[in-house]
């Protein structure tokens, strides 16, 4: 009988330190979209940073991160052979680019 109480005791402790960490993800969740941090997500495909694209296409005077995504990809895809919408590979890459995850080349 003590050992059937002394379970029930670790399991409710268990399941209050699970709710626990549920509570603080879902708080931390909640604050990242307070401050306006971008969803972890949206990386640019691994062909623009790994094939050598960032060094072919560099970044002109000019430039913005519109574009050089529309540059690099009418250079791979052909002049307007993309798609453009939400959740797409331009779409993706241009976020990154604007928030700071490409290390683009200087001409």
């Amino acid at each position: 009988m003590l050992l059937i109480k002394i379970v029930v005791g670790l399991c409710l402790v268990l399941l209050l330190a699970v709710c626990e960490l549920h509570a603080a993800e879902k708080q931390e969740r909640e604050a990242r979209v307070k401050r306006g941090d971008p969803p972890k997500n949206s990386a640019a495909p691994s062909w623009v940073k790994n094939d050598g694209w960032l060094r072919t296409i560099k970044w002109r005077d000019d430039d913005n991160c519109t574009s050089w995504t529309t540059r690099l990809f009418d250079t791979k895809y052909g002049n307007g052979n993309y798609a453009k919408g939400p959740n797409s590979e331009y779409n993706k890459t241009q976020k990154d680019c604007v928030r700071g995850g490409l290390a683009i080349q200087r001409e």
